[in-house]
């Protein structure tokens, strides 16, 4: 891993770790946004479109199958067991977060309402503290759009390892042709979690294609959400 790489996943912790601290303190993203950009048209556009792109999206439930008996691996952002209910689905929940703060927040909410799940996990992606084939189903969501194309490589090779042969996962990507991605961008540097670019569509789908089978993609809003399988041992 690169020393680039290394910096920016400091960045992106300490970016959500903070994230923590203003909720404590009773702030929410929007305190942290300029006037102008806050009241900007493009602004207000993309506070339209910014939920439709997350993971209580139900076209990840309905691709992933959930099932009793199976293990789930939610990535990225383990505190969206709270917001979505991702402990309700028949299988098993794991999250992984590389904010220790994040994951303390949702440790506790488990705890004190008494929910059975597999367990948190502060890691990121390219390092997994996870045996082979341990899971059967995956997702992703706003993870590699903070990270080059050789960071993402390095994390598909890796949940290819712990995913079933069979085993089910959704990625997103920013869409750089949707017209309303450079707000984002703006938005998420206001907040601490800059990208120094998009990777383009072609470089994703190459990487991926290495490792997954894609199913079915939806280009269709500002983020790409890609439906995957994991690809048997050649």
């Amino acid at each position: 891993m690169t020393h680039h790489t290394i910096n920016q996943l400091k960045i992106i912790r300490e970016a959500y770790d903070q994230t923590v601290d203003h909720h404590d303190a009773g702030l929410c993203d929007l305190d942290f946004l300029p006037e102008p950009f806050k009241k900007s048209a493009a602004f207000k556009r993309f506070q339209g479109l910014i939920n439709a792109c997350d993971s209580g999206d139900p076209s990840i439930r309905q691709f992933l199958k959930p099932r009793r008996r199976q293990n789930y691996l939610d990535i990225g952002s383990c505190i969206n067991l709270m917001g979505y209910g991702l402990h309700r689905w028949p299988s098993l929940y794991y999250g992984v977060d590389v904010s220790t703060r994040l994951i303390r927040v949702t440790d506790s909410f488990v705890r004190s309402n008494q929910i059975d799940i597999g367990g948190l996990f502060a890691a990121d992606v390219s390092h997994l503290p996870f045996r082979n084939d341990h899971f059967d189903i995956a997702a992703a969501i706003g993870v590699f759009e903070y990270y080059e194309i050789e960071y993402m490589q390095l994390s598909l090779k890796e949940l290819h390892r712990i995913l079933k042969n069979d085993g089910r996962i959704v990625i997103d990507m920013p869409n750089e042709r949707h017209p309303d991605v450079s707000t984002m961008v703006e938005y998420e540097s206001y907040l601490g979690r800059p990208r120094e670019r998009i990777i383009p569509r072609e470089e994703v789908e190459r990487a991926l294609a290495d490792f997954f089978i894609i199913d079915d993609v939806d280009d269709s809003r500002i983020m790409i959400q890609y439906f995957l399988t994991n690809r048997p041992p050649a």
